[in-house]
């Protein structure tokens, strides 16, 4: 049975309100803020891939879409970009405007409870008024609208401006029941969906010159050790046909 768009959205407001309620805001130490800005290692990292991409834009005006608890967004603005975060979750925005506080960074930073999917707040009133489009772990909780949406993105981004995303991607079948067999404790939304390539044909649509690099086979955040794995990655992935067991993209083009 399909849930309604209200029961879904209302869904996902509690789930990330709760994570931001059990939030402690502190500043981030100075080495991952200077990780991201200097990225050491983005042919293993994927964060620091996105930030390495960055660095192509020409302008500095970016809208990160579900900015969450502000993480990320304080991480651009410290690299001296002008953020503004959109996040459906009320306690996530309060959580990233005190967090934006504490690193001296509340001039560089727009945070507003919106969401995207209904087109709510004023961040989409004007055509071409961004740089960059961010978008991290956010399309995959966005499917049911996710042609809307691109149109949304193309639309409110300037000229020679940069789209760019991190998202899951779904398995093959086969692939799930092995992964099943070593399972790591997440937390997910009910309504998430990694991407299937009726979702990558959606976002290359809207950007035909899309570029897609495939990430993690082996790599988990928690599985140690991080950066042997991250290395094996890095050499399988050159393989065309090990990218089907790859558990996330890094997505990138320009308008």
């Amino acid at each position: 049975m399909v849930r309604s768009e209200e029961l879904r959205y209302e869904s996902e407001r509690e789930f990330f309100d709760h994570v931001a309620s059990r939030t402690v805001v502190e500043r981030m130490s100075d080495k991952t803020l200077n990780r991201y800005a200097n990225p050491p290692n983005p042919e293993l990292y994927d964060k620091e891939r996105m930030f390495e991409i960055l660095k192509s834009s020409k302008g500095r005006k970016v809208l990160e879409i579900g900015c969450g608890e502000g993480f990320t967004a304080v991480q651009l603005a410290f690299c001296g970009y002008q953020v503004t975060g959109i996040d459906i979750s009320p306690r996530s925005i309060e959580v990233a405007k005190k967090l934006a506080s504490i690193h001296g960074l509340s001039d560089y930073t727009t945070f507003v409870t919106a969401n995207v999917e209904k087109s709510e707040g004023l961040v989409f009133d004007n055509v071409k008024q961004f740089d960059v489009i961010w978008c991290e772990n956010i399309l995959h909780h966005l499917t049911d609208k996710l042609a809307d949406i691109m149109v949304l993105i193309r639309c409110a981004l300037s000229d020679g401006g940069l789209f760019i995303a991190h998202e899951p991607v779904e398995y093959a079948a086969w692939l799930k029941k092995v992964r099943s067999l070593f399972p790591i404790k997440k937390s997910y939304t009910p309504d998430q969906q990694p991407l299937r390539k009726h979702e990558f044909n959606i976002i290359r649509s809207t950007f035909p010159n899309l570029e897609v690099e495939y990430r993690n086979i082996l790599f988990r955040p928690n599985v140690l050790p991080v950066d042997f794995f991250a290395r094996v990655d890095k050499h399988l992935l050159k393989f065309k046909c090990l990218r089907q067991l790859a558990g996330y993209a890094v997505l990138h083009a320009t308008k």
